[in-house]
């Protein structure tokens, strides 16, 4: 088996934020095509290994269902004939999946497909579609169950763990925070998150806390849309000071 070293970050994609009705789209929402209990009645009795469909939802390129149809989810702007025949595709695979899971990932698992069934149905009827609090919860369940499994095939296959340096721990921690990020100049994250280690440093060198705030917050504020969006540039502050600058932590808002 293939090792796993991003198992916990590709989990963490499920946490992706911003998921919502396009604003195209009307304020109506559309009724569920189908119910959980229903879907898992049709389930084979023939299941496979937890592992097995963790890694059909988190495997590597193209086998990474569940991070590229949250990444979808974040990012559809309105509901057309091309997102709907996307969202039709999404559908499928989750109800493959789930065909052969074991219970505590199939019924999620159905719940999901649900939510890209209901986006096809408000394609076809001009109405509206929405993330619901149930696919929230099917989500948190999915990563409940697989972050375990993955993490016990990292260690299985990789056995003690190599010591991890500060650039890594730091790149790790902000891929789990953003694993979209359009950015993937990881040189250039590290740059950034040091910069504000220098400002801080230079600060209390200089007795200039003040205005190394200020410069701080510049850092965020200014370039904010160049290469990072706003929220990425707070975390690679934040995160760039929890590892290479503690001492700073006091400081950042």
């Amino acid at each position: 088996m293939k090792a796993l070293p991003f198992s916990l970050l590709t989990a963490a994609a499920l946490i992706l934020t911003g998921c919502g009705a396009p604003a195209e789209t009307a304020t109506q929402e559309v009724s569920p095509t189908s119910s959980p209990s229903a879907s898992a009645a049709t389930l084979k009795k023939d299941t496979v290994p937890l592992l097995t469909t963790c890694m059909s939802l988190f495997g590597e390129g193209s086998s990474s269902l569940a991070t590229e149809s949250l990444v979808f989810l974040r990012d559809v702007e309105s509901i057309d004939a091309d997102t709907a025949e996307t969202a039709d595709a999404y559908a499928t695979r989750f109800a493959e999946v789930a065909e052969t899971a074991k219970p505590e990932l199939a019924e999620p698992l159905h719940e999901m497909r649900i939510l890209f069934e209901d986006f096809v149905q408000a394609h076809e009827d001009s109405g509206s579609w929405s993330v619901g609090d149930s696919f929230a919860a099917a989500k948190d369940k999915v990563v409940e169950t697989c972050t375990p499994e993955l993490d016990a095939a990292d260690k299985a296959v990789s056995g003690a763990a190599p010591a991890v340096t500060d650039d890594e721990k730091f790149l790790n921690a902000l891929r789990s925070a953003h694993p979209a990020m359009k950015s993937t100049d990881t040189v250039n994250q590290l740059e950034v998150a040091k910069i504000f280690c220098d400002v801080y440093d230079t600060g209390v060198e200089k007795g200039t806390e003040k205005e190394a705030a200020i410069a701080s917050d510049g850092l965020v504020t200014a370039p904010a849309g160049i290469e990072y969006t706003h929220e990425e540039l707070k975390s690679i502050r934040k995160l760039g000071v929890t590892t290479f600058c503690p001492q700073h932590l006091d400081k950042v808002p």
